[in-house]
């Protein structure tokens, strides 16, 4: 295609970019694509797999192979565009959906150095006059974690 062929400028440009449309429209999508790590079925089971703030994209990344953004991509319907959220018609349904599931699932706190009972003795001895500097000490804790657990910002469900 030579610029000489057309009459003007205009039309070499918007013949140019009808080609590129057409090559871009035909480009191999999801797992056909020669660069491609995942399948389709793993994109579905990751976007099914997916519950914000708790099977996130951190850990899904570790789980696939892949990269955290590349994982975010999927979930937000920016990449594997082609392939549907299931029965939600849109991705805010479909997030909406997931933030339902996360609030029906147990709170489950793998790292804590906390847990249940001593929060409720923590709080049983400030109100009794402990001192927040002693209870960080004794239970192996930041100053900030005991003043967070007594105004309630975490172990709100105790």
């Amino acid at each position: 295609m030579q610029p000489n062929q057309y009459g003007s400028l205009e039309e070499y440009v918007a013949a140019h970019k009808a080609r590129t449309r057409k090559k871009q429209s035909e480009a191999k999508q999801g797992e056909k694509s020669r660069t491609a790590v995942l399948t389709e079925g793993q994109v579905v089971e990751i976007r099914n797999k997916w519950i914000p703030g708790i099977y996130g994209a951190r850990k899904l990344a570790k789980e696939y192979g892949v990269s955290e953004r590349n994982i975010s991509a999927i979930i937000s319907g920016k990449s594997w565009t082609h392939i549907p959220f299931g029965a939600y018609t849109n991705l805010d349904e479909y997030v909406a959906e997931k933030q339902a599931e996360k609030g029906k699932l147990p709170i489950t706190r793998y790292n804590a150095k906390l847990d249940k009972d001593k929060v409720k003795a923590i709080r049983q001895r400030f109100a009794e006059g402990a001192k927040k500097y002693h209870l960080a000490k004794e239970y192996g804790v930041h100053n900030k974690t005991i003043c967070d657990v007594l105004d309630f910002k975490i172990w709100k469900d105790v």
